[in-house]
């Protein structure tokens, strides 16, 4: 089992939610990624930003900033995509309305992101691991 280790850089953090996060977003909204940056803007061109990097404090690349980061990027695209669709998203079932919050937990091998309580999400991302955010 490998360890998070050194060098987790914030280009590859963006990337890694990204492209997990891209076939789920809307269509109607344009979904773009240029380095650690991560940007959401709708059709009648209000936007929202995220950039990883302001996220590693000095040079720290940690686990602790990598995952505050994926968390920030979950945040933001249901808050802007909740909004554009003037609806809850992910959309949740009937029986359970409002919105999944949001969640990373770390484990052994990389972090998990989800929609919802980590026992039974909503929605589950595919696993990140660490050797993908030090590429």
């Amino acid at each position: 089992m490998s360890g998070p280790g050194p060098n987790i850089r914030p280009e590859a953090v963006a990337r890694a939610v990204f492209d997990r996060l891209a076939p789920l977003v809307p269509r109607e909204i344009d979904f773009q990624i240029s380095g650690a940056e991560i940007r959401l803007t709708d059709r009648n061109g209000v936007s929202s930003e995220t950039d990883c990097r302001s996220f590693f404090n000095d040079g720290v690349e940690t686990v602790e900033a990598a995952s505050t980061a994926l968390l920030a990027v979950l945040s933001q695209v249901q808050d802007f995509v909740t909004e554009f669709l003037t609806d809850p998203w992910p959309p949740t079932p009937p029986e359970s309305p409002g919105l999944a919050p949001p969640d990373v937990v770390v484990r052994g091998e990389g972090i998990r992101l989800l929609y919802g309580p980590p026992s039974d999400p909503l929605i589950e991302l595919p696993f990140v691991e660490w050797k993908e955010l030090r590429d």
